[in-house]
């Protein structure tokens, strides 16, 4: 009898303490499925790199560039880059200076919108700097072939003194033409127009029309 109840006694224990057993387990498993505080903070810096990555992508976007400064920011950080290569500002809101070698003047344009330099145009006049026309010819030559050569993969538009070099950031248009009077100054005048695609609102490259289409 006494050992009956002794065997007894010992089953009900191993009882009890199974199920203290499965409750301690059972407490405990939600723990295992918690993540680790080193996998949150690991998980936190990721998080932090991958959007240091973004900012920095947007930073460095990159745009068209003259003379090696893009053209972008606003245009009192575009005069101190500029006056860098030698162009000095004008009273009449432009720059005057030497590109290709020669003197020119320089005007650069402002999105209103977003306060962006978004072009900027060199121009060579006959009566101004005292170029003859066939001075200007040879220069405007001269630079279409450096410019062929430079950006060899731009798809490019030509006609009798034009082409536009037009490019994934912006197109380049250069031409030569006459003009009689106003504010370009009359005689013969050499253009380049350096247009950014992201800062140029309705951003469209031209269409060069040919003289021989009017017949």
């Amino acid at each position: 009898m006494r050992k009956s109840l002794f065997l007894i006694a010992i089953a009900f224990l191993g009882n009890i303490s199974g199920i203290k057993s499965q409750d301690m387990l059972s407490r405990q498993a939600p723990m295992d499925k918690q993540t680790s505080p080193t996998a949150a903070i690991q998980s936190d810096k990721k998080s932090v790199s991958n959007t240091e990555a973004r900012t920095t992508a947007t930073k460095k976007e990159p745009h068209l560039l003259f003379m090696g400064v893009p053209i972008d920011g606003s245009i009192e950080m575009f005069d101190q880059k500029i006056s860098e290569k030698g162009f000095h500002k004008s009273s009449a809101g432009g720059y005057s200076g030497f590109f290709y070698g020669q003197f020119c003047v320089a005007h650069s344009e402002v999105n209103n919108n977003t306060g962006n330099v978004c072009e900027v145009l060199i121009r060579y006049n006959q009566l101004i700097a005292k170029y003859t026309e066939n001075q200007l010819i040879s220069l405007y030559n001269s630079i279409v072939r450096d410019l062929k050569k430079k950006y060899k993969t731009a798809k490019r538009s030509e006609t009798s003194g034009s082409i536009v070099l037009s490019m994934p950031l912006g197109y380049i248009e250069c031409k030569i033409y006459t003009t009689i009077f106003g504010k370009m100054g009359g005689g013969v005048n050499l253009t380049i127009r350096y247009v950014d695609k992201k800062n140029t609102p309705d951003y469209s490259v031209p269409t060069l029309k040919r003289y021989e289409d009017d017949l």
